[in-house]
């Protein structure tokens, strides 16, 4: 049985649109990984290799408004954050943008938006 992830449908849908642009700028923009499943032996590797709980789902390394860039988290409409995506908000909130995104028209337009100013 399929189990319903709202969070990684939309997270999908988000990467289609973004890869349909041809500008380089936008094929900057990638995925932490983080909420992927992983085997314990390759969570252990992961670690091992620099992944961090709580960053973000979606980075956009192209600076803006005094922010270095923009972290965008996927989240359902019951979904909330971690507590370690929190704490990495917390951290990076003078240096970096963030905002929670729960409908793909939504993210498009402040995607959009951070792209074309």
């Amino acid at each position: 049985m399929k189990r319903n992830s709202p969070e990684r449908d939309l997270q999908v849908a988000l990467f289609k649109w973004i890869r349909s642009h041809s500008d380089p700028i936008w094929h900057a923009i990638h995925a932490s990984g983080n909420g992927n499943y992983k085997h314990p032996s390759t969570a252990r590797k992961a670690k091992e290799e620099g992944l961090v709980s709580g960053v973000w789902d979606i980075f956009i390394p192209l600076p803006k408004n005094n922010f270095g860039g923009l972290y965008i988290e996927c989240k359902s409409n019951s979904g909330r954050l971690t507590k370690e995506q929190k704490i990495f908000k917390e951290t990076l909130e003078n240096y970096y943008s963030f905002v929670v995104v729960r409908e793909l028209e939504e993210a498009i337009n402040i995607i959009e938006g951070w792209i074309n100013g």
